[in-house]
């Protein structure tokens, strides 16, 4: 299957099915619980120049005129008219009217363009995102409005296109992919004009200056690239270091180029010289989409902090902090006339916003796609400065990884290996007064792609619900997407087990005591990147006597289960492992070390735990014994032909983390290496303290220590032989 390196400044992973643009028969709103028409334009400046009445650090005078929610996924563009927004849901594009908050044309498809924009007369509309999986190429497809038919769809990326742009005299379009090109199309015959190649990571933003001979180009490789049209010839680069570039937008006289970085500045810079002319800092955390008003004096930014923020372009000085939204806002856009501004957000929401006090209206409208936001009071972002205590680490890099914190689990992201931390957790809802204490489960695929499960510690629930469980999951490593889960379970005692193949491929187990001596599970899995789970196996086919105690998947199709048994009701000692994804299991059978007899006749019970499954075929696994006569044993098992056959090895005990297929790690608190697959250990260190350890390679590892009560963060940089204290603190 095609790998995908992640969806950029904050869109959701979507599977997707092919896009059809199709005109309601007659134009109709969404479910409305209450509704209150928006003020007619007269009733709001039409001069951008009465936007002056903005006073610092507050609205001052930006006032919510209108909310939408629904299936809502935050990107969103304003017609040439001014009338009406189109805006992307999970199912494609809605086109709204937005005097009457009527949607008037609607794309039903399952997928989900990651970026629109319309032609310069309003009368076409293009799209890129990701297509199906299985699908070699993305598409850019030009659609008719009027219409309501695909004119075009332009193939040439072979990753997600994550933003598109039209050129002013509606000739030409443009797409930046995650396969880290710029792709430049003939509209009239809906075939590529050119591939502008420059860029080495993936491509997030585009967009034409206002005459239309340049466009400009930034990507996660931290630059941002001007190009000739006419040749495609790169004029300018302007480079931020390592820092990435999220989005990046000309002002309407083409002087200026605001880029947003990955470190939440906004930097203007000349962009016929390349001079950096101001820097706008205020956002705490990531910025989305960028936006200059109409005549180029105000610049709105989207913050995955909750706010949008309007910045002076003459002076660089913040004019308005602007919050409503409940979720990171990922896009901004100044209407055509000056007179508003429109927000969306990962909440399921899009604001619209005037320039000088107006009667606030507001429609409530029935969300078509349940847990895109959370109700009630949300987990507070700790401050900057804040000293944290982690709960768990996961490296990734040298440098970026994650944790989670205990109480009223926070989630955090680290660039500079572990010193400093960015508060990223998501909006869930707070504990209230007298609710049982919530944990935070997550699965890290990479420095931005991640998934966090909330459960109660101790959760009772029925034969029909998981409700007590809540998901999210990020691309970004800063904007989040909620997820709800429901499926069949009883009494949770331990927090849901989250893993992930792939950006696409996940699992969640939680394993639960049913009672009399009998335990279940439910499996749940996504195909889509989490946007959808299906319960592939459930109570009453999982109860037994049996306790699963993790899983591990290698591809979309194999992986294993460890579980621990009494050798009463097992008989023996086993590994389940499906070769389907997890719609059925076979158990694999281990056999006791050479020399031995039986296991349920040489000890009280034995357990398997720490699967790493290298590939398909290759993989290792630790069972752990209880003897007779008291104290643990335990065995490494590998094998490399799926089970078929093992190599059994003794083991010194611990979570075993296994780097390549020859180095690895047993780590407790006696700290073992191994450089031969296994076949040997080295006691490397003893400490006095229990880990949750994280290591990215031979010499560079962290761990959470727990002795008694306290805890520290520890970082080892030569190989655990010596380990030092970290004080993580929340970064400014």
């Amino acid at each position: 299957m095609r790998m995908s390196r992640r969806l950029i400044a904050g869109w959701i992973l979507i599977g997707a099915t092919a896009c059809q643009l199709l005109p309601d028969s007659a134009p109709t709103p969404f479910p409305v619980e209450a509704t209150t028409a928006a003020p007619p334009s007269s009733q709001v400046p039409t001069q951008p120049g009465e936007a002056g009445a903005i006073a610092p650090d507050s609205a001052g005078g930006l006032f919510q005129i209108g909310v939408l929610e629904g299936d809502l996924t935050g990107e969103l563009a304003w017609a040439p008219d001014g009338l009406s927004l189109a805006l992307t849901t999970i199912h494609g594009v809605g086109i709204f009217e937005v005097a009457t908050l009527v949607k008037q044309q609607r794309f039903d498809s399952g997928v989900t363009p990651l970026s629109i924009a319309f032609s310069s007369d309003g009368d076409r509309l293009v799209t890129g995102g990701r297509d199906l999986p299985q699908s070699e190429q993305d598409t850019v497809t030009i659609w008719d409005l009027a219409g309501g038919s695909r004119l075009h769809t332009m193939t040439g990326h072979t990753d997600w296109i994550n933003s598109v742009a039209f050129a002013p005299n509606g000739l030409l379009a443009a797409s930046g992919s995650d396969d880290t090109t710029v792709r430049l199309w003939r509209v009239d015959l809906g075939a590529e004009s050119s591939a502008l190649l420059g860029h080495t990571q993936p491509v997030t933003s585009v967009g034409f200056s206002p005459d239309g001979e340049v466009l400009a180009s930034g990507s996660l490789d931290g630059t941002a690239r001007l190009w000739r049209v006419s040749d495609g010839v790169q004029i300018l680069e302007l480079t931020n270091e390592s820092v990435g570039v999220r989005s990046l937008a000309f002002s309407s006289d083409g002087v200026t180029l605001a880029v947003a970085s990955a470190d939440g500045i906004v930097r203007l810079w000349a962009a016929g010289t390349g001079t950096l002319l101001h820097s706008l800092v205020g956002h705490v955390g990531l910025v989305g989409r960028i936006a200059f008003s109409a005549d180029g004096r105000l610049l709105a930014s989207a913050g995955s902090d909750q706010t949008i923020r309007v910045w002076n372009v003459e002076d660089g000085a913040q004019l308005a902090s602007l919050e409503g939204h409940a979720g990171p806002v990922i896009s901004v856009a100044f209407s055509p006339d000056g007179s508003r501004l429109a927000s969306g957000s990962l909440d399921g929401t899009v604001r619209l916003w005037g320039l000088t006090p107006v009667q606030a209206a507001a429609a409530t409208l029935t969300p078509e796609f349940p847990g895109l936001a959370r109700t009630g009071e949300t987990i507070a972002r700790f401050a900057p400065g804040s000293q944290v205590v982690l709960s768990e680490i996961h490296m990734l890099t040298d440098a970026m990884g994650w944790a989670l914190t205990g109480a009223e689990p926070h989630v955090l992201r680290t660039q500079d290996g572990g010193t400093t931390w960015i508060d990223v957790t998501p909006p869930e809802r707070s504990t209230a007064p007298g609710e049982a204490r919530r944990s935070a489960s997550g699965y890290f695929l990479d420095p931005y792609l991640a998934w966090v499960v909330y459960s109660p510690e101790q959760f009772v629930g029925g034969p029909e619900t998981l409700d007590g469980l809540s998901g999210w999951w990020t691309t970004d490593g800063s904007n989040w997407l909620a997820f709800t889960i429901r499926a069949p379970m009883d009494i949770n005692e331990g927090g849901p087990i989250v893993q992930f193949a792939d950006e696409d491929h996940g699992w969640i187990l939680v394993a639960f005591a049913v009672g009399a001596g009998q335990r279940g599970y439910t499996l749940l899995r996504t195909t889509d990147g989490g946007l959808t789970w299906d319960a592939v196996q459930t109570p009453p086919d999982t109860l037994s006597a049996c306790d699963k105690t993790s899983i591990a998947f290698v591809d979309p199709a194999v992986g294993w289960m460890t579980n621990e048994c009494p050798f009463e009701l097992a008989g023996g000692v086993f590994v389940d492992q499906t070769t389907n994804g997890g719609s059925t299991w076979q158990q694999l059978e281990l056999t006791p070390p050479a020399g031995q007899g039986p296991f349920a006749e040489t000890y009280l019970l034995c357990r398997t735990h720490s699967p790493n499954l290298r590939s398909a075929t290759m993989g290792a696994l630790i069972v752990e014994c209880r003897r007779q006569s008291g104290g643990l044993v335990s065995f490494l098992y590998s094998t490399d032909d799926a089970g078929q056959t093992w190599r059994i090895s003794a083991y010194p005990g611990g979570a075993l983390q296994l780097l390549n297929d020859t180095a690895g790690w047993a780590l407790s608190r006696q700290i073992h290496k191994t450089e031969n697959g296994g076949q040997t250990w080295r006691l490397i260190k003893t400490v006095s303290w229990d880990g949750q350890f994280s290591f990215v390679n031979e010499e560079l590892g962290w761990a959470v220590a727990r002795s008694a009560q306290a805890i520290a963060l520890v970082r080892t940089t030569n190989g655990a032989r010596t380990w030092s204290v970290l004080e993580p603190v929340i970064g400014e």
